[in-house]
């Protein structure tokens, strides 16, 4: 643009008025042209462009008090009187641009870079008017401003995620990195570092160097992705674990040309993994004492308690009929409550053996399975004319004496807690688990599950109790109306739990429903 402020001003130099020369050209040039009386700080010509561009009228713009001020966006005021003054300080044969928002007549904005040059000066050199050209730059400007928006963003993302960018030439192996990666070597924007391969394997490590460079080279002759997990030594000598991932891209005969890639800190979830690992195993060899423990503990006490129970018996056979009233009364408690006691031990052996047991998983039909477990309990079910309605149940991979047991377990549970006086119903389910639930219970969107429900019209619970009724041992009724160990459903909660699901109870005074989602394929 400076050219055609040259060429302007040889024309205007040529004219004797000074201005008519330009006046006659002005509309040629797909800009705004116009000149600034310095003296006066009024605009002292224009041409018709600033109608189409900024919709003012030639008089609109030369009526305007302090003229050229008042056109120019508010925030970029003082920009423009700091380029003035440099128009004012000029030599001869020089111009200056600089970039500025100006307002359109109707409100809006559009940026314009401006260039001017002094082309009258008074007696004693002093400018007297500056032409100047404004053309229309706002496209440029708003990508520049979007490019810079992006920049900040992918500069904050980095450094947010801990990791950078880079293009690795496989020619020369240069590397262009962002400040993501300078950071991830130590290096920071004053230490203006250029680099390139050798740099960077320098950076690593020296018992895994070659193997990434081997890595890099291999991506490079098969035109290949590669993902590669290694240690960084800093500049200042810190070390860091850190991932990176590459793609190799190329011309369009195929030929290799460079490597865009990432490189990701992963130095604190590493640490995070080796903790978590730690916990679990921590936890297994923990519950493995815990289970074998109670296995052992229930298993060590049958011995005494079938001794209290055999000579309980013998004494209440061979002597009760001399004992008085209360005498008897405190055998017999004494025999209730070594039978209480054995039912807990061997519930508590039952449970230990559920946890301890290896798992075959195989597919299993849950239409067998019930049907097995109405054998099981047909002559309980016969006996409280209990009616089952039942809808067809998926396969899954399973352990199918455990299914049975689960079952088991929450048919028996309905017949026990049922009505006086009504007739049981019980309601068994299937269906497919959807999205929506899946999100809901957290589970990966990406695996089948299944519902499975056990609807009754029994005595229910309180919702309250919902999760408390799983607990080992824990009752809600008294031993004398409802009797058992309180450990059936613990039994049922610990094998969903093994089989990756989820149970889960519910109820409105008006019976309960037990829901178990359960996947269809076991991952081992």
């Amino acid at each position: 643009m400076s050219g055609q402020i040259d060429d302007l001003k040889k024309i205007s130099d040529a004219d004797p008025v000074g201005i008519s020369a330009v006046d006659k050209i002005q509309d040629f040039y797909p800009a705004i042209v116009y000149t600034y009386d310095v003296k006066r700080q009024k605009i002292k010509f224009i041409n018709q462009k600033v109608s189409d561009l900024l919709g003012y009228s030639i008089k609109d713009a030369n009526g305007l008090p302090d003229s050229l001020l008042n056109i120019v966006y508010q925030d970029d005021a003082t920009l423009v009187q700091a380029a003035l003054e440099k128009f004012c300080a000029l030599t001869e044969g020089k111009s200056h641009a600089f970039d500025a928002r100006l307002n359109h007549k109707e409100g809006s904005w559009r940026y314009f870079r401006t260039t001017g040059n002094v082309i009258k000066r008074d007696a004693e050199g002093a400018p007297e008017v500056v032409l100047c050209i404004a053309q229309e730059v706002t496209d440029e400007m708003k990508g520049q401003e979007e490019v810079r928006a992006t920049r900040a963003l992918i500069e904050g993302t980095e450094s947010l995620l801990q990791f950078g960018s880079w293009r690795w030439d496989v020619n020369s192996w240069d590397i262009v990195a962002t400040d993501g990666l300078l950071r991830l070597l130590g290096y920071s924007e004053a230490d203006k570092v250029s680099l390139n391969g050798n740099i960077y394997l320098s950076h690593v490590i020296e018992e895994q160097r070659e193997k990434f460079k081997e890595v890099i080279l291999r991506a490079i002759a098969d035109n290949s992705e590669f993902e590669f997990e290694y240690i960084l030594r800093t500049r200042d000598g810190a070390q860091k674990v850190v991932s990176s991932k590459g793609k190799v891209i190329t011309d369009t005969t195929g030929r290799a040309l460079h490597i865009l890639g990432i490189t990701r800190d992963v130095t604190q979830v590493k640490g995070f993994e080796k903790e978590r690992d730690r916990n679990i195993r921590e936890l297994n060899r923990s519950n493995r004492d815990l289970e074998e423990f109670a296995y052992i503990a229930s298993h060590d006490l049958q011995e005494p308690l079938r001794k209290i129970s055999t000579f309980g018996e013998r004494l209440k056979t061979q002597y009760g009929s001399s004992f008085d009233k209360d005498a008897s009364l405190y055998l017999n408690r004494i025999l209730v409550s070594t039978e209480n006691m054995r039912m807990l031990i061997d519930s508590l052996l039952e449970f230990s053996r559920m946890t301890r047991s290896s798992r075959a998983y195989v597919p299993c039909d849950l239409n067998s399975v019930l049907q097995d477990v109405g054998s099981d309990q047909e002559l309980k079910i016969e006996e409280t004319h209990t009616t089952i309605v039942r809808e067809s149940l998926p396969t899954i991979d399973a352990v199918p004496l455990e299914m049975r047991q689960l079952f088991n377990n929450l048919v028996s549970n309905s017949l026990k807690f049922r009505r006086k006086d009504v007739a049981p119903i019980i309601r068994i389910t299937g269906s497919v688990l959807n999205d929506a639930d899946k999100m809901k219970y957290g589970i990966a969107l990406d695996r089948k599950f299944y519902r499975v429900e056990f609807s009754d019209n029994g005595i229910g619970f309180e919702q309250e109790y919902a999760e408390k009724i799983f607990q080992i041992f824990q009752r809600l009724h008294g031993k004398a109306e409802y009797p058992g160990a309180g450990i059936g459903l613990s039994i049922c909660k610990k094998i969903v739990d093994n089989h990756e699901g989820i149970i889960y109870a519910t109820s409105d005074g008006n019976g309960s429903t037990f829901s178990i989602l359960l996947p269809q394929k076991q991952y081992f």
